[in-house]
């Protein structure tokens, strides 16, 4: 909620929820903006008093074990580490002030800063072994790597992206509208430009797939001699 972040039961009613940040008689204003979780730690996104900030919690009991600075704007997003190899220890977060930094939940300080490839305010992210994906409000999703700290390659679309999840096969982007316009029961159609997109990226289809499918002239190399 805006001020605190609780655990509930869902056999059990919200009285009996274990509130994690509205500690009693604590008066200071805290606004959390995010949050995201894995087996036994809770990161979320917060701003108190001027500072946005990212603390990570003890999930059975609720400890705050350690706070993480680095942005300038509001933190939108945070997940951690998909790490099939089973060693979770990193997280990311993306925020308003365009930049994608990724910590360690051992050190305070980031591992690494993600910048100078979005023009406006980063909505989500995900990570995995080598790879960050994250999507903006300027509709642009891009790739990562963390092996060398820079961008693969990045896919440009017409509306914010307010969701990205990876594996290894697929990419599923959500654009929705920064104008969303309700549809007019009277009207014929909906104008494509003011439609939210969804889109599905398939990474284990053999690129030649669709190439052998071609006339052999579409995919002439022009060497021939007689050409």
């Amino acid at each position: 909620t805006n001020t605190s972040l609780s655990l509930q039961s869902p056999t059990e009613p919200y009285r009996n929820a274990f509130h994690i940040l509205a500690a009693a008689g604590d008066t200071s204003v805290c606004c959390v903006n995010c949050f995201t979780h894995s087996d036994n730690l809770i990161a979320c996104g917060i701003f108190e008093c001027g500072w946005n900030e990212l603390r990570l919690y003890d999930l059975p009991n609720g400890i705050h074990k350690r706070s993480f600075k680095g942005h300038y704007g509001k933190i939108n997003c945070v997940e951690f580490d998909n790490n099939s190899l089973g060693r979770r220890t990193q997280f990311v977060s993306g925020s308003e002030d365009k930049r994608v930094i990724v910590h360690d939940y051992r050190d305070s300080q980031p591992v690494m800063r993600l910048s100078g490839g979005h023009t406006d305010a980063v909505l989500c992210v995900q990570m995995d072994d080598w790879k960050v994906v994250s999507g903006s409000r300027d509709g642009t999703v891009i790739f990562w790597d963390l092996r060398k700290g820079h961008e693969l390659w990045n896919i440009q679309e017409r509306h914010p992206v307010s969701l990205c999840v990876i594996n290894d096969h697929h990419l599923i982007t959500a654009h929705v509208p920064s104008v969303k316009v309700l549809h007019d029961p009277n009207a014929d159609t909906l104008y494509i430009r003011q439609r939210g997109l969804v889109r599905i990226y398939d990474f284990s289809v053999d690129p030649l797939f669709y190439t052998r499918k071609l006339p052999s002239i579409c995919s002439s190399n022009y060497n021939e001699p007689t050409a």
